[in-house]
């Protein structure tokens, strides 16, 4: 027996607002691997988008960082090692109330590395700012952060 559903009461993933931001963030993703190997940046995009979390969060923890990168801590240990190597940050044990924590500084050498990629970044910035205005900029960036909160609250990451 089949069941008649009215096309105009389905709602298909592919035209949902999840679908298309789901879209943006593989052509963004897509777009900052090929800018960081077109302008032979040292270090890779999850790499500078650590170090900007860093830069933003200064005394954040590990596991801070991983809920703010939204990755699981073993990545984000990797990320930190990598970055350790290079000589961008320093990791440090710190307390938060009783238990141990790392904790990381940026280094000169991350913060010259982190300076020279943000201003090589910014002329993209300048292209999407071409496109639309400041307001439209801001409204889209508030209705995102309302959408990624409601998200959050029925979504549990393993983080």
């Amino acid at each position: 027996m089949k069941v008649s559903i009215e096309e105009s009461s389905i709602i298909h993933f592919q035209n949902s607002v999840l679908f298309e931001i789901e879209q943006i963030s593989k052509y963004v993703h897509e777009l900052a691997k090929d800018f960081f190997k077109e302008h032979d940046i040292l270090i890779t995009h999850e790499e500078f988008r650590t170090l900007d979390v860093l830069f933003c969060n200064p005394e954040c923890c590990q596991r801070d960082l991983a809920k703010l990168i939204l990755r699981d801590r073993i990545y984000t240990g990797r990320l930190l090692n990598s970055l350790e190597k290079k000589g961008l940050i320093e990791r440090r044990n710190d307390t938060k109330g009783k238990r141990l924590v790392k904790r990381m500084n940026i280094t000169e050498k991350g913060l010259e590395c982190y300076n020279s990629t943000i201003l090589a970044i910014q002329p993209q910035f300048k292209k999407l700012e071409e496109k639309f205005t400041l307001e439209q900029m801001k409204a889209l960036r508030n209705t995102l952060q309302k959408l990624k909160h409601n998200i959050s609250e029925i979504v549990d990451l393993k983080i």
